[in-house]
């Protein structure tokens, strides 16, 4: 039985492109600077001597760091955000997942009732039905192109060109933080 080409694409891939190795992420946020890791660690260390030597003097000691880790951590905090906010234009990407992390509630999409009843169990399921129902309540201007209606004889009328240094082109400017598209193809792949 013939592959199909996206089969072959996809066999190819699995073949012979690396599969990326992720690092596991340590709990402390990667925006605290180096002098505030070290104060964390003195603040611990007193901590642990308070707690093995209870006295007022080691208290006010680990009381003391405890407040200077705290205003320490704050301003590497805002100076992150800053820095953020400056660099909005230029990777609009890294902005908008911070504040997806200091959301509470994440937006994902829930389970969906089909038609016979019957929960949808993927996202792809939960596509479709969503899909169908937009594709009932949209309607559709005289004049104007539809999927899923025949294509006019207008269509024969438009001439595609195309030569490779133009594909070259498209494929040097895609942006490589990119989600794969509905082929499943990376842009990166596409690029490299």
């Amino acid at each position: 039985m013939w592959k199909s080409f996206k089969d072959m694409i996809m066999e190819l891939i699995e073949q012979h492109v690396p599969v990326r190795q992720t690092k596991k992420q340590h709990k402390q946020s990667s925006w605290i600077s180096g002098r505030t890791h070290k104060k964390l660690r003195l603040r611990n260390k007193a901590w642990r001597t308070y707690r093995k030597f209870p006295s007022t003097r080691n208290y006010s000691t680990y009381k003391e760091l405890r407040n200077a880790v705290t205003a320490l951590i704050r301003e590497d905090r805002n100076r992150y955000q800053r820095k953020l906010i400056r660099n909005f234009k230029n990777c609009p990407k890294r902005f908008y997942g911070y504040m997806r992390n200091l959301q509470t509630v994440k937006s994902t999409v829930s389970q969906l009732k089909s038609n016979d009843g019957s929960l949808t169990t993927s996202d792809i399921q939960a596509a479709d039905i969503l899909c169908q129902s937009f594709h009932k309540v949209f309607t559709s201007e005289p004049g104007t192109f539809s999927l899923t209606t025949e294509p006019s004889d207008t269509a024969e009328d438009i001439a595609i060109s195309f030569n490779s240094e133009i594909v070259m082109k498209k494929l040097l400017a895609l942006k490589v933080d990119k989600s794969p598209g509905p082929d499943g193809l990376h842009p990166a792949l596409l690029k490299e």
